[in-house]
């Protein structure tokens, strides 16, 4: 659904994001480099109706910089009918070393206690022991440049065939 390039100059989404009346793409260059080649594609087509239950696609970005130490970090918080459809965790790192002993935690329906707890980053990202370059259909990494300060790792992992339940709508 996502491809990052080796070098991670290239980012593509293949995902289907039906919309009813407009759409909006926006770009933005957050960094404190100018930008001077930039490329986009957009594939569209007009359909006379959509089903009235058509899933919308609904992304999330957050980023710390620097970190928050010995603080979990939230990657979702929301409320509301859906599917989780996946993770892609891009990290620079700021400071040499293994940045991923951490465990996922779940909470589901605003639950006080995780409904899934995982082991471990890489393990979370269907690895073991660190993250190695890898490229699957649901879960890989596409950059992975070690534990040096500097260094760049993009991950992702797919909850398609391991769907993260959805809320059940109160009757």
């Amino acid at each position: 659904m996502i491809r990052n390039s080796s070098g991670g100059g290239s980012r593509n989404s293949y995902r289907q994001t039906p919309f009813r009346r407009n759409c909006r793409v926006t770009i933005t260059n957050e960094g404190r480099k100018r930008v001077s080649n930039l490329y986009y594609h957009v594939d569209w087509g007009k359909f006379a109706k959509l089903p009235d239950d058509a899933g919308y696609l609904h992304a999330h970005y957050e980023q710390q910089l620097p970190p928050a130490k010995d603080r979990p970090f939230t990657v979702l918080d929301v409320k509301g009918r859906g599917v989780y459809v996946g993770t892609v965790l891009n990290v620079l790192q700021a400071e040499r070393g293994w940045l991923g002993e951490g465990d996922e935690f779940i909470y589901l329906d605003g639950a006080k206690k995780a409904s899934i707890e995982g082991t471990g980053t890489e393990d979370y990202f269907n690895d073991a022991w660190t993250l190695r370059v890898s490229d699957g259909p649901y879960t890989g990494v596409s950059i992975g440049e070690g534990g040096s300060a500097g260094s760049r790792l993009s991950a992702y992992r797919w909850q398609i065939p391991d769907p993260i339940p959805q809320p059940i709508a109160a009757v």
